[in-house]
């Protein structure tokens, strides 16, 4: 066994020939967990996003990965409105002066599913462009019903560039 200990975190490996290895990471707990209600209120308020360009709405639940998502979005442009759940990009959707011109959605959320929220999107706003991001196989998440299978999916991990070129291909199909 090897251990080894960084700033809380520790992780240890356990190795046995011809029965394979094991890695455990144990991270120390977060004490205090975002403010979801107040994290939306501090973003950019999206009523300027006619002047600033393309408008685009993230929905993830994981606090991390939603910022990765905002950041790197505007770092490419784009004006973005984030929301931890689907009850917050709902709200955003309701409001026809915030300009969304795509939804940038996980596909396992907690409360609403994202096909629920897909087609309440849509309700709010006929032809939105949406672009579905998930940890699993496209097999995993089409045979388990949570997407059809001709949305466009993005599989995580996500790069810049892979998030560049999917955004651009889905914004500018017509």
């Amino acid at each position: 066994m090897v251990s080894s200990s960084n700033r809380g975190a520790i992780i240890k490996i356990y190795s046995e020939p011809g029965e394979g290895t094991t890695v455990k990471i144990y991270l120390p707990r977060l004490d205090a967990a975002p403010d979801i209600q107040s994290e939306s209120a501090q973003d950019e308020t999206p009523l300027d996003a006619a002047e600033s360009g393309e408008s685009i709405l993230v929905v993830e639940d994981d606090y991390l990965l939603r910022s990765y998502m905002v950041e790197t979005l505007r770092d490419l442009g784009y004006h973005v409105i984030a929301a931890a759940d689907a009850t917050g990009a709902l709200g955003f959707l309701d409001h026809p002066a915030i300009r969304i011109d795509m939804m940038l959605t996980d596909v396992v959320m907690r409360g609403m599913n994202c096909r629920e929220l897909a087609e309440q999107a849509r309700k709010l706003r006929p032809g939105l462009k949406i672009l579905f991001m998930t940890g699993y196989s496209r097999n995993a998440v089409v045979h388990q019903g949570r997407v059809d299978k001709d949305v466009d999916l993005l599989q995580k991990p996500i790069t810049q560039a892979q998030l560049s070129t999917r955004i651009r291909e889905v914004l500018d199909r017509r």
